[in-house]
């Protein structure tokens, strides 16, 4: 199922491990399309809407004591429910373009493949939260982790995710790639280490194919 079922709008979610450029991107395709005179919605997960993104500062904030797997999975679809229902589907009921920063995929590599979480259980807090909804096109930035956690570090202090080993990030780049191989999740792989406006390029031409 896809989140334009029954809708005019179209859904792209920009994905990679951190410190890939998803807001950079996401940033230049709305500008881009809106000067087409097109309706553009930027939204991202965690996050998206007042009470996700309450959820999205408890989930990244650095803390000593340990948070456990199936917590952080809870809280994620928690703020996945309200972003999906009062964000994303009233946004393509109403023929807007959502370009979104992370979805599902980011569930099934980080807290599936990552840390352990049953993909089973995954797929079911899925369809509870939001009717098992995937979007039109994914567009992965995939680059190397080194470089991405070097340009995680230039924005500032490093959140929980950010501070995983370099094994950990390299673990979560090789589940994108992986996610990304499957023909039914509709992803372009884009090289994430050339010059934003290469990026922006090659991801608008090949998005609306």
């Amino acid at each position: 199922m896809t989140g334009n079922e029954s809708a005019a709008g179209k859904w792209i979610v920009i994905t990679g491990i951190d410190g890939c450029g998803k807001g950079t991107l996401a940033d230049s395709m709305v500008d881009v399309l809106s000067r087409e005179g097109l309706s553009v919605i930027h939204t991202r997960e965690p996050g998206g809407t007042e009470m996700a993104e309450e959820i999205r500062a408890a989930l990244l904030a650095p803390r000593h004591e340990q948070v456990q797997p199936i917590t952080e999975l809870l809280l994620i679809f928690a703020a996945r429910a309200q972003h999906y229902h009062n964000v994303i589907r009233p946004a393509l009921d109403a023929g807007s373009v959502v370009i979104c920063e992370r979805w599902f995929e980011s569930s099934f590599v980080y807290q599936h493949l990552c840390k352990g979480c049953d993909l089973d259980h995954l797929l079911a807090l899925h369809d509870m939260a939001a009717r098992s909804a995937l979007p039109d096109k994914m567009v992965l930035l995939d680059i190397a982790p080194e470089i991405g956690l070097m340009r995680a570090g230039k924005r500032g202090a490093l959140d929980r995710f950010e501070q995983e080993s370099l094994d950990f990030h390299t673990k979560a780049r090789n589940g994108f790639i992986r996610y990304a191989s499957d023909p039914a999740h509709n992803c372009i792989v884009v090289d994430a280490s050339q010059a934003k406006e290469a990026v922006l390029d090659d991801a608008l031409s090949r998005v609306w194919s």
